[in-house]
């Protein structure tokens, strides 16, 4: 997809038609907090994918990543194959787009602001999950650092009865998995308790992970001020057995690659989050959510690392309208504070840090008339990294956003919007600088058509847009080593992004989702050439059956297309093939029991979770001399099961 025109030109038939079919009836109207304010969202909002916990319940996922993959816009890589670091981008990012995607956990970030860390959602419990919102598409604006290419919100349930749910799951390569999540309420108070504790061998020899999490939520609601205080404890092992090259694949995919027998990871986690919000007028709110992580690690990757890392964010935000020129405007406002302390000791010596953001931002929504919404905002950031043995780092950025929304029919609805997106390098990414000197901070620049349309059970949905980044931060591996982090010349990501969902029957619903991106630099030595690990075509599908009321039978195939292989900025190796897997979920309730069969890759493919260019030598990294470069694997887990039993305890 070269021209942007010819990507928005089945958008701009689309627009075309629905005008002349417009009536005067208002759009069908849902709630959503991706505008960061709960509010009834009608013409105002550009596209969010709402995964409801009903949708989480008949999938038969286990954990928040099965849930995530089934979004064609979505690409999950877990080099781990335990789901303990998952890389997850979206619109085009490969190996950073955990830095370009930001996640949020009941409207918090979840991301790490000091380093580049990915983000472990694999404790999550599904029961504990009231909806995911998936916001496809830039909001540098409105969020702020690192919502490049979308934003995930993953919105919990909160304590409405007096109940108990617990699990024991049992399955492939010794898996066990125990859960248990209580909840209670009394007036206006409510707690929530939620715990785990699993164990499993996993598919490659030294491969063992396992891990125990437990989480307290306190909660007030009273009819004017709410109040929260949550704490969480997360401990997680896992042994690595690294990447295999073609050699080795072939002789046995599942072992430990030669020198890596003794690498391992080892996490702990320890979260605090306060908050409250309080009605100010019938118009008016308040509300101030802060947070405080200590993250600690001990690995040993070729050699030994350690790293620890303290996060503490403040965010207060006011939400309200405004009655000016005879229009009641919507207004948020906000600013969201971080500071961060990092230190991280290994072979090639030691180093801390002190990172700083502080933002403001500002949200307008306009009503230009019944059926259209002006939506503009501006945020403005400040950031400063005091690093040991390298240049201090201060930077400010300003994005900015606008976007029209139209509500063209009572079933369809229509966008177009443009919107400003910026990052700022980790401490990690600044210490292992190509040119030993910061890195400067990545801006960019998107600007997306789309239409959502409901017909009869039927929902359509179609966006088209273009993202450009200039000074985007990555890595780039000199001879296929470890070594280092680049600002990259200007690049561009072009796509068209799709999907259908439809409830066929009362028992039977499809869902269909495309994904299609061009990503390429568009200037500098790699001009003309694919941004690495960006697969051009991505298609999921879904088909859920309810014969009996709590007997669910659902079957989800996922394709990826062929990319290149992470590393290979001169495109000249051959791609990393496509992959199309298959998975099967079977639910069965009776009474307060329920029985889940979930069976993964059920054709049994022999695939790759990941693909890497790395350098050939006389021995591993760093011995020399090297003799070129070639492709590593990281083998995906053949065909597996696993088996839950449930109960609720009322």
């Amino acid at each position: 997809m070269k021209y942007l025109p010819f990507a928005f030109a089945p958008l701009a038939l689309a627009i075309s038609f629905v005008a002349h079919a417009a009536n005067d009836e208002p759009l069908n109207e849902i709630v959503v907090t991706a505008s960061r304010s709960a509010q009834t969202a009608g013409v105002d909002t550009a596209y969010v994918q709402v995964i409801t916990s009903e949708d989480i319940k008949s999938s038969g996922a286990q954990t928040v990543l099965d849930v995530l993959r089934r979004a064609a816009v979505i690409q999950i890589v877990d080099t781990s194959s335990n789901g303990s670091s998952p890389v997850i981008g979206m619109r085009g990012f490969g190996s950073n787009g955990s830095q370009n995607v930001l996640v949020l956990l009941d409207g918090r970030r979840f991301n790490n602001e000091t380093d580049i860390g990915t983000v472990n959602l694999r404790n999550l419990n599904l029961i504990d999950i009231e909806r995911i919102e998936i916001v496809n598409g830039s909001s540098g604006a409105l969020f702020g650092a690192g919502a490049v290419g979308g934003v995930i919100n993953i919105i919990t349930k909160t304590a409405t009865k007096n109940q108990l749910d617990v699990s024991i799951s049992r399955g492939s390569y010794d898996t066990e998995k125990y859960r248990a999540r209580g909840s209670a309420r009394k007036g206006s108070w409510s707690i929530v308790i939620n715990g785990d504790k699993e164990t499993s061998d996993n598919y490659r020899d030294n491969n063992e992970f396992n891990s125990a999490f437990g989480q307290l939520r306190l909660a007030f609601e009273g009819q004017r001020f709410d109040s929260y205080v949550e704490v969480s404890k997360l401990n997680q092992n896992a042994n690595l057995p690294g990447a295999l090259n073609a050699s080795e694949a072939s002789q046995n995919r599942r072992q430990v690659r030669p020198g890596n027998a003794n690498d391992f990871s080892n996490f702990d986690s320890t979260r605090l989050s306060i908050g409250s919000k309080l009605k100010l007028s019938e118009d008016w709110t308040f509300s101030i959510d802060s947070s405080q992580r200590q993250d600690d690690f001990k690995n040993f990757l070729g050699g030994p690392f350690t790293q620890t890392r303290d996060q503490l964010t403040f965010s207060p935000k006011l939400a309200g309208s405004l009655s000016f020129f005879n229009t009641k405007h919507r207004i948020i406002a906000g600013q969201d504070i971080e500071n961060g302390r990092y230190n991280i000791s290994s072979a090639f010596g030691t180093s801390t840090g002190k990172p700083t953001t502080n933002s403001a931002y500002l949200q307008i929504t306009s009503p230009v008339s019944d059926r259209i919404n002006l939506v503009t905002g501006y945020r403005y950031g400040r950031h400063r990294h005091n690093i040991s043995n390298t240049p201090k780092v201060k930077d400010s950025v300003g994005a900015g956003s606008i976007g029209v929304f139209w509500a063209a029919a009572n079933n369809t609805k229509l966008w177009v919007r443009a919107d400003q997106n910026f990052r700022f390098a980790a401490i990690d990414e600044h210490t292992a600088s190509a040119s030993g000197q910061p890195l400067k901070t990545q801006t960019g620049e998107s600007y997306e058509l789309g239409i959502e349309h409901r017909y009869n059970q039927h929902v359509f949905n179609l966006q088209a847009y273009q993202l450009d980044l200039k000074n985007e931060i990555g890595f780039q591996p000199v001879l296929g080593f470890f070594c280092c982090n680049i600002n990259f010349d200007p690049t561009r990501r072009q796509g068209l992004s799709a999907s259908w969902n439809s409830n066929l029957t009362q028992k039977l619903n499809a869902n269909l989702q495309l994904s299609i991106v061009d990503a390429q630099f568009t200037s500098g030595v790699f001009s003309g050439k694919r941004v690495p690990h960006v697969p051009k075509t991505a298609l999921t599908g879904s088909i859920t059956y309810r014969p009996l009321e709590k007997t669910t039978v659902g079957l989800e195939s996922q394709y990826t297309g062929k990319k290149v292989a992470d590393g290979d900025f001169d495109n000249d190796q051959r791609r990393a093939k496509a992959v199309f897997v298959h998975n099967l979920a079977i639910t069965q309730g009776w009474k307060d029991f329920t029985v889940s069969l979930r069976m993964n890759n059920v054709l049994d493919q022999k695939y790759n979770l990941y693909t890497v260019e790395e350098a050939v030598a006389f021995g591993p990294p760093p011995f020399f001399p090297v003799t070129g470069t070639d492709l590593a694997f990281y083998p995906a887990a053949e065909r597996n099961a696993l088996l839950t039993l449930a109960y609720r305890f009322k």
